[in-house]
């Protein structure tokens, strides 16, 4: 964090002026807050891309980051005890879904994620894809991957989508930012800077 600025975040490398993350949020597993939204329409369900920035305030509980249901269709990202676990359900099963072997559990780091899903693809690799700091995961304890031309929960109306909150697996605690959902496009994150 840059000093006396809350709500920034800087990264640099050697020969980078640095980059800045404005506005990083605050959630506190302690309270409620969350991000919501419900789209009222549906739009591109087997392709989608998330990418963000989070980092990690607590270590060693499970709690989710993104939880989307409307008690049929769900989807969510989740630490497991230190590792990420996403996933789609549907009709009481799981659909997708990846986690890591990895353990992420350093409260100073700040981890770029790529969650990137194009299930018209016709190997089942290639349908969803992990990247943590620009490199492709490849090392799971659990690797479902859909099945062809799934319709998913990502931008399925009536889905009510919440970023940070959710009261029966716990609330995230740590910080998030520039958090994108890309419709309709599988990207890398070299698309993202």
């Amino acid at each position: 964090m840059i000093p006396g600025s809350a709500n920034s975040l800087l990264l640099t490398s050697s020969g980078d002026d640095g980059y800045k993350i404005e506005r990083s949020l605050r959630f506190n597993d302690g309270d409620d807050a969350n991000l919501a939204f419900t789209p009222s329409s549906s739009s591109n369900m087997k392709t989608f891309t998330w990418s963000f920035w989070f980092k990690r305030s607590h270590i060693g509980n499970s709690y989710n980051m993104i939880y989307s249901t409307n008690g049929e269709y769900g989807i969510y990202f989740y630490f497991r005890y230190d590792k990420i676990d996403v996933g789609d359900y549907y009709g009481g099963g799981y659909q997708w879904r990846l986690q890591t072997n990895r353990l992420f559990r350093d409260p100073s780091a700040w981890y770029h994620i790529v969650i990137a899903l194009d299930t018209t693809q016709s190997t089942s690799s290639d349908r969803l894809k992990m990247y943590v700091n620009g490199v492709q995961e490849t090392s799971f304890s659990v690797a479902q991957y859909p099945n062809q031309n799934y319709e998913g929960s990502v931008n399925r109306a009536s889905i009510d989508n919440r970023i940070g909150e959710m009261s029966t697996a716990g609330n995230f605690d740590g910080y998030l930012a520039e958090w994108h959902t890309i419709d309709g496009q599988a990207l890398a994150p070299t698309d993202f800077g």
